[in-house]
């Protein structure tokens, strides 16, 4: 990238975006979907993604979503997605899973901390690819946390998801929305290793 196309980049990127409000829910403060564009043809975007861990049962179970919007609706996937600018991580995490979950309500796993997520994500920008994580809209960085969360109220679950599973840890799928079913073997053997 040369240094012209940086100091653009800044310069709209200061210009257009918001910075973090937890109150605001205009999306017309977001970036515009050519300068999301121009963006997302530059650089990786930072995300989030949270997969609920539960013990209580006779075997530990991970929690995921199904899809409800995008191309990868219907498929599995994780909690989870894009940072806000100067968003805290803590607080994306929160607005996601009150988002899918309808509940902000969860805390960290012992084995990581808001400073050491368990797993660094790539997922490489692409409509489709076997074996790798993609995403039809963006190349992106995520750093995907394991949490507990409260039983769901599966009423509540809703925008991006349009309903919540619990999956055994040994009975994992092989396939689901931007391939994250490879994250959630990744899931499997670090508890596997921390138990």
């Amino acid at each position: 990238m040369h240094n012209l196309q940086i100091i653009v980049l800044v310069y709209i990127i200061t210009r257009m975006s918001n910075k973090y409000n937890p109150e605001t829910t205009d999306r017309s403060e977001y970036l515009s979907e050519t300068t999301y564009k121009l963006v997302t043809d530059l650089i990786p975007i930072t995300c989030v993604d949270m997969i609920p861990v539960d013990y209580n049962s006779d075997t530990v179970r991970l929690g995921a979503i199904i899809r409800a919007t995008g191309q990868e609706a219907g498929k599995i996937a994780l909690i989870g997605g894009r940072v806000q600018k100067e968003e805290p991580l803590i607080v994306a995490m929160s607005r996601h899973m009150s988002i899918s979950l309808g509940n902000a309500e969860f805390n960290m796993h012992p084995e990581n901390e808001i400073e050491r997520p368990f797993y660094i994500a790539q997922y490489n920008h692409a409509e489709r690819m076997k074996d790798h994580l993609f995403d039809p809209t963006k190349h992106s960085i995520s750093m995907t946390y394991l949490v507990t969360i409260p039983e769901p109220d599966l009423s509540l679950v809703g925008n991006e998801a349009s309903s919540f599973h619990w999956l055994n840890i040994g009975e994992l799928p092989d396939e689901s929305a931007f391939n994250q079913h490879l994250v959630l073997h990744k899931a499997a053997q670090f508890i596997a290793a921390h138990s």
